[in-house]
């Protein structure tokens, strides 16, 4: 878990994110490797927040499998557009953290 010669400690809590993931694997619901607190994974449009234009895209894939057209909407990457997405982009709704 090291970048450029330093510990990866995204949330800057002095535990490497790797040992924080393989001690609570929940805090990286969608697995790639990034908590998710560090990041905007419910900024489907990826403008710096989360807001009414996000849930207007998550809802033009309502009830979609998560294929190469509806991918970016699958908030919790369960593979279906549903309303565990869009629990998600709610609870998130306001600017992402930096």
């Amino acid at each position: 878990d090291v970048e450029n010669g330093t510990l990866n400690d995204c949330n800057q809590n002095q535990i490497g994110d790797a040992c924080e993931i393989a001690a609570n694997p929940g805090l990286d619901s969608d697995s790639d490797g990034i908590i998710d607190a560090c990041q905007c994974i419910t900024d489907i449009n990826l403008d710096g927040v989360t807001d009414f234009t996000d849930i207007v895209q998550l809802l033009s894939c309502w009830q979609e499998d998560a294929d190469g057209v509806c991918t970016f909407a699958d908030v919790n990457k369960d593979e279906v557009i549903d309303f565990g997405d869009l629990i998600l982009v709610l609870s998130g709704f306001g600017p992402c953290p930096e």
